[in-house]
């Protein structure tokens, strides 16, 4: 092995004949907007092969580019776009051989939506269930029962993800597990309710009694909590049965042949836009009307926080939004709930969390139009001296401080430009 080069590269001699060898490489780049995940992809890749080609030069100025690179709030209506060209200099540039680096508006945010870029698990998750069977889930989860989804071939991350997004603009407030281990099952069975996915071993029988182990031998979930199996398309609603009271018949009927109709049909983009609407409904038929009933603050209750103190009873006109509904009746004594009458009465109008009025109002920004912003960042210069050929490994591809200031030096004109383009949009 020839540790001097990246990755590993090794050198097997045999019969005068030399082979080129790889070892595994991983990639990590940290980052904190979720809205940036596809451009974050494309850099790794960008990355990776710069690095196999030990182009120092052109990886420090992706790395740069990253670095510097202005985004606009994630609500703005505005695209952010970067491709590199071979040099600054106009009549001798041309395009580089390395995909643009673009950020998107978030039509998620836009509309207060929680993010999840991820078109297969949307795709997944809307054909996971039965129609009916994923009525009688949502409802469990606004009751907040405990859930707890399984597959034979890993655990679903992804459904319980996809599953906290369509309750907007309800919001689950207890714990999630994206993967609970195997000996762990008292974490799905304790007082409080959590979200969770595990692994179910592939046999007979049902999920409930094949996801968690002790001492080599099965231990059952408990009955109270709730099953999913998506492997096999089931739900067990163990001990819950039919004693937690369901939506209005009208609204889950259109529920379930809505999603019925669709089904095998939809064009799912990356943020699952076309699924959360066939779930909206559902979910606005559920809060639909509880502004009109929430009661003004008077002369006593000036503070938001004298406002709250007697919860949401003190709040809410709840006999006028329950209307001897007993879903919506159980419903008013979820934190679920709780949660958002408190964000709509907050007084701090700057608090990301404020409710900006129903569903459909929120909704109404989702889909405008955007204008995209773009810069050509260049990868070569005139300062190409290759000053660390001394350095080995990776460090001829990061590079000293010197040559790290120069490659940023280099990116600065042109993603200064691009702030200012973006800003006065």
């Amino acid at each position: 092995r020839d540790v001097s080069r990246p990755f590993g590269l090794g050198r097997i001699a045999r019969d005068d004949e030399h082979w080129g060898v790889y070892a595994p490489v991983a990639f990590c780049v940290v980052f904190r907007r979720a809205d940036s995940l596809p451009a974050m992809r494309t850099a790794c890749f960008e990355l990776y092969r710069l690095a196999l080609s030990q182009n120092g030069r052109a990886f420090r100025v992706v790395l740069a580019t990253l670095r510097l690179l202005p985004l606009p709030p994630p609500e703005a209506l505005v695209d952010v776009s970067v491709y590199f060209v071979d040099r600054a200099t106009p009549r001798r540039s041309r395009r580089a051989p390395l995909r643009e680096l673009v950020v998107q508006s978030s039509r998620t945010a836009r509309a207060g939506l929680r993010p999840l870029d991820d078109a297969d698990a949307w795709r997944s998750f809307a054909e996971a269930l039965p129609p009916d069977q994923f009525a009688r889930l949502i409802e469990l989860v606004l009751l907040e029962r405990p859930v707890l989804a399984c597959a034979d071939d890993r655990a679903p991350s992804w459904f319980v993800g996809c599953l906290r997004c369509v309750l907007f603009p309800l919001q689950w407030e207890f714990p999630v597990v994206d993967r609970v281990p195997r000996g762990l099952a008292d974490v799905v069975a304790g007082v409080v309710p959590v979200l969770a996915a595990c692994r179910s071993t592939k046999g007979p029988g049902p999920a409930r009694r094949r996801c968690f182990f002790e001492d080599r031998r099965p231990a059952p979930v408990e009955g109270g909590v709730i099953v999913a199996d998506v492997t096999a398309g089931t739900l067990d609603v163990g001990e819950c049965g039919d004693d937690a009271p369901r939506i209005a018949p009208a609204a889950r009927k259109a529920f379930v042949d809505g999603l019925q109709r669709v089904r095998g049909h939809l064009q799912v983009d990356d943020e699952g836009l076309c699924v959360r609407d066939v779930f909206a409904p559902l979910i606005k038929a559920v809060v639909d009307g509880y502004r009109g009933c929430l009661q003004p603050p008077d002369e006593v209750c000036a503070t938001p926080e004298t406002y709250l103190r007697g919860g949401v009873r003190a709040v809410l006109d709840e006999a006028r939004f329950c209307d001897g509904d007993a879903f919506r009746a159980a419903l008013t004594e979820t934190q679920c709930f709780a949660a958002l009458v408190q964000r709509t009465v907050e007084l701090d109008a700057t608090d990301g969390g404020v409710d900006a009025g129903p569903v459909s109002a929120q909704l109404e920004g989702r889909d405008a139009t955007t204008a995209t912003c773009s810069a050509a960042v260049p990868l070569l210069g005139d300062d190409d001296d290759d000053s660390d050929a001394e350095d080995e490994g990776w460090g001829r591809l990061v590079g000293s401080e010197s040559s790290r200031n120069r490659a940023e030096a280099a990116v600065a004109p042109a993603l200064d430009a691009l702030r200012v383009d973006v800003e006065h949009r």
